[in-house]
């Protein structure tokens, strides 16, 4: 998995385990399709949650 230009600093599994995110120190979160193999780059500098509890991703 590549993608971050700086060292990853947390990753969590959405509540449906189908999506990885990771959080890195380069102020970015990857969000990572397990199924798929894909992924997609969020700004996130401040971020301490991604996902819900009720599994839907936090804008």
């Amino acid at each position: 998995m590549e993608g971050h230009t700086n060292s990853v600093r947390t990753v969590a599994f959405s509540p449906t385990g189908k999506v990885l995110a990771s959080g890195s120190s380069d102020s970015t979160i990857i969000l990572w399709d397990i199924e798929l193999q894909t992924s997609w780059k969020r700004n996130a500098p401040s971020l301490t949650q991604i996902f819900t509890i009720d599994k839907k991703l936090i804008d």
